[in-house]
C-alpha cells in the first residue's frame, strides 16, 4: 500500500500561519500553485504566495524547497512574456515571487531552492528524458507536457546538482506547427548564444541537471536579465 508513504496537510499560500504545520517535518517542499479563478489571483498565489512558503519552509529548516514558475519571466520584451501577463500580470508576479524566493534564503547555507521554469504547457503524455531540453539564462523555451514538468520537477528537488539554482525546462522537439515540431527557439533574436547552457540526456532527468549552474554563478556569465516585474506591490500591503 503506497499510501502508508504519504501524508497529507492542508495550508493556504496566502495565510503564512497555516503554512507552518503543512511543511514541518518534510524533507523536501514543491510549491505547483498559480492563480486560479477560485484560488486566488496571481499577486495573492505566485507572489505573495511564494513569499510565504519560502519563509514557511526557511522557518521550519526544510532542507529544499521547488518552486515551479515559468519560462520567459525575466524577458518582458517576448511574445510569450506579453501573450501570458495579459492575464493579471502574471509573469510580473511569478519574477517577483522568484526575487523575494532568493531573499528568504539569502545566508541560509544549510538550506536549499530550485526555481524550474517550463514553456508552454501541453497535456501530451510524457516524452522522458530524451525528450525534455533543460536550459538556463531564461533564453530557449517550448511547449512541455504537463507529465515532464512534473518529472523534471521532483528530480530537481532531490538532486543537489540544482541547489540554488535556476532552470528552464521544455520539450526538445519544441512547438507543433502545421503538424511538424520546430525546436526550441529564442525568446528574443538579441539574446546570447543558448549552446553553452542547454543540457540534454537519454538516460534520465538527474542527468539533465549535470553541469547546471547555481544562480550567484550565472549572475557572473552577464546573461542573466535583471528585470524583477513592472509595478510591484510591497509585500507589506497583503
Amino acid at each position: 500500500d503506497d499510501n502508508k508513504f504519504v501524508s497529507y496537510g492542508s495550508g493556504d499560500v496566502t495565510k503564512y500561519e497555516s503554512l507552518s504545520d503543512a511543511v514541518k517535518g518534510a524533507s523536501g517542499v514543491i510549491f505547483a500553485a498559480s492563480a486560479s479563478k477560485n484560488g486566488g489571483d496571481a499577486a495573492h498565489v505566485d507572489y505573495f504566495g511564494v513569499a510565504n512558503t519560502a519563509n514557511a519552509c526557511v522557518a521550519n529548516k526544510i532542507p529544499k524547497l521547488a518552486v515551479i514558475s515559468s519560462g520567459a519571466v525575466t524577458r518582458p520584451s517576448s511574445i510569450g512574456f506579453k501573450i501570458t501577463n495579459v492575464f493579471g500580470r502574471i509573469m510580473d508576479y511569478k519574477i517577483a515571487g522568484e526575487t523575494e524566493l532568493r531573499k528568504a534564503y539569502e545566508g541560509n547555507n544549510d538550506l536549499s531552492y530550485v526555481v524550474v521554469r517550463p514553456g508552454g504547457l501541453s497535456d501530451e503524455d510524457s516524452k522522458g528524458p530524451s525528450g525534455v531540453e533543460v536550459s538556463q539564462g531564461d533564453i530557449l523555451s517550448a511547449e512541455i507536457g504537463r507529465e515532464d514538468v512534473a518529472e523534471v520537477t521532483v528530480s530537481a528537488l532531490l538532486s543537489s546538482k540544482t541547489n540554488d539554482a535556476t532552470i528552464e525546462c521544455y520539450g526538445s522537439g519544441g512547438e507543433t506547427l502545421f503538424g511538424q515540431k520546430t525546436g526550441p527557439s529564442k525568446l528574443a533574436k538579441d539574446l546570447p548564444d543558448p549552446t553553452k547552457y542547454k543540457h540534454l540526456s537519454s538516460e534520465s532527468y538527474d542527468a539533465l541537471f549535470d553541469g547546471i549552474l547555481s544562480d550567484s554563478d550565472m549572475l557572473k556569465t552577464g546573461i542573466v536579465s535583471d528585470y524583477t516585474g513592472s509595478k510591484i506591490e510591497p509585500l507589506s500591503s497583503f
